[in-house]
Parts: structure tokens; sequence; C-alpha cells
């Protein structure tokens, strides 16, 4: 809350120098990432993959089983 005094607005001197400043300092931004090694890449992918399997697996077989009750159910 500023108190009987100026607001000194936050500007970015890139802001306002279009879509090339954007991909420069987007390039930039992802030359400081650091990023995991290959072998850690390669597990953590291998386990989403496994598990997305698994639940595919669990919701096809759920949906199997529903629907041979309803047919007993409502004789179809």
């Amino acid at each position: 809350m500023a108190v009987n005094g100026k607001v000194k607005k936050n500007e970015n001197k890139t802001a306002n120098k279009g879509s090339l400043a954007f991909f420069k300092n987007t390039k930039a931004e992802f030359k400081r990432i650091t990023w995991a090694p290959k072998k850690d890449v390669k597990k953590a992918l291998g386990a989403v993959a496994l598990c997305c399997t698994f639940y595919v697996l669990l919701i096809s077989l759920c949906d199997s089983v529903f629907m041979k009750m309803f047919g007993v159910i409502f004789g179809q």
C-alpha cells in the first residue's frame, strides 16, 4: 500500500520489444535449466509407462466386468 508517495512502475526493458525478445529470453532461460541425466530420465519414463499400462489394463478389466454384469442384470 502506497502512502502519499509515487509508486514506481516495474518496467521490463525488453517487454515492449515484441516476439523476437520473447524468443531470445526463452532461449536464455532454457540454457539456465539444469537437466536431469539421461539415465534418470529413462528410469522415470519407464516407471510412468509401466504405471500407465497398469492403469489402462485395470480400467479395461473393470469395464469388461461391468459390461458383463449389466448384460446379466438387464438381459442383453
